[in-house]
């Protein structure tokens, strides 16, 4: 296991994001879309360092893109549904399997506001026929 993100790291992701005017949801989905982790205190340094990397590189990271509560949602529905591996943890090959086929987006990772929203109607109406037939 990796060593756990270090202050300056989080002090540093936190000015950068500052810099590119990031809002704290729109850093966390940041965050989550590059290694589906919900806090930043979870990230180990090297995860970290992809984020800083990220972040340098990006001087504009896209307003649009899915929020951090979007990303949580659909992973809840999913969890909801079943799609779950060996460990209970959300199978994120079945779930990019599912937007993918319905939405024409290869990875949970580059969905937009709208795309989202459409994802969670989609299972919602999924979960609803789940439990019907229950």
């Amino acid at each position: 296991m990796s060593a756990n993100i270090t202050t300056a790291q989080i002090r540093k992701i936190f000015k950068l994001a500052k810099e590119r005017a990031l809002d704290n949801d729109t850093l966390h989905s940041y965050i989550y879309s590059i290694t589906t982790k919900s806090s930043i205190k979870e990230l180990t340094i090297t995860e970290a360092i992809k984020i800083i990397d990220s972040l340098e590189e990006n001087k504009s990271v896209s307003e649009n893109m899915a929020s951090y509560k979007q990303l949580k949602f659909i992973n809840s529905l999913a969890f909801q549904l079943g799609w779950t591996d060996e460990n209970k943890k959300v199978d994120e090959n079945l779930l990019n399997s599912f937007i993918k086929k319905h939405y024409n987006i290869d990875s949970i990772k580059w969905l937009d506001k709208k795309i989202a929203s459409k994802v969670i109607e989609g299972m919602k109406v999924l979960l609803k026929k789940d439990k019907k037939k229950k």
